[in-house]
């Protein structure tokens, strides 16, 4: 990894679709995302994307960009940037802290994503860390406070989730598990 200016760059080959990421110094290989989670990351995209644009239009929501947050250099699925922050929005990368980062946790990523992501996000400051569960079917929103992170909303199944940090925010979730269960007529 070196560091030009203000562009990180990550030098190794890795296999097309795989998700090289560097965690804490520690570099995570992840197979592709699977249609399920693809398909739940862009559901819950779109109706962020429709609530972010209402309250704050300047503010950006963006899939897979790059942060660098202290020794570690991770795509999350969702990155939200408020307008406040657009600053540090670089063509490569967020080199910082961002207001929300969202995980669609799956099965190779579940400890990755509920522990150590946790830890980093937590650590450097990311106001709202959200974990995505669509085999469990959950949302846990958290957010930070003076101990660390906070469980501040969540809900399961056919809840209607509200988050008290984003007013006029309502995620239905049933809408979220028949679109990211990956029951269709797509072979395994």
């Amino acid at each position: 990894m070196t560091d030009k200016g203000n562009s990180l760059e990550l030098e190794i080959i890795v296999e097309p679709g795989y998700r090289l990421e560097l965690l804490a110094g520690v570099l995570v290989w992840d197979p592709p995302a699977d249609l399920p989670h693809q398909r739940c990351a862009r559901k819950l995209q779109r109706i962020l994307e429709e609530y972010f644009q209402q309250i704050d239009p300047k503010g950006e929501l963006l899939s897979s960009m790059c942060i660098g947050l202290e020794n570690s250099v991770m795509l999350p699925d969702l990155v939200y940037i408020s307008g406040q922050q657009r600053e540090m929005l670089l063509q490569t990368h967020i080199p910082g802290a961002p207001t929300l980062v969202a995980e669609i946790v799956s099965p190779y990523t579940r400890e990755k994503d509920s522990i150590l992501k946790f830890n980093i996000y937590e650590s450097a400051q990311v106001q709202h860390y959200w974990l995505l569960d669509y085999k469990g079917q959950g949302l846990k929103c958290f957010a930070l406070a003076k101990e660390g992170y906070a469980l501040v909303a969540q809900g399961e199944n056919e809840d209607i989730m509200l988050h008290p940090d984003f007013a006029g925010l309502s995620i239905d979730l049933r809408a979220l598990w028949p679109y990211c269960s990956g029951k269709d007529s797509i072979k395994p």
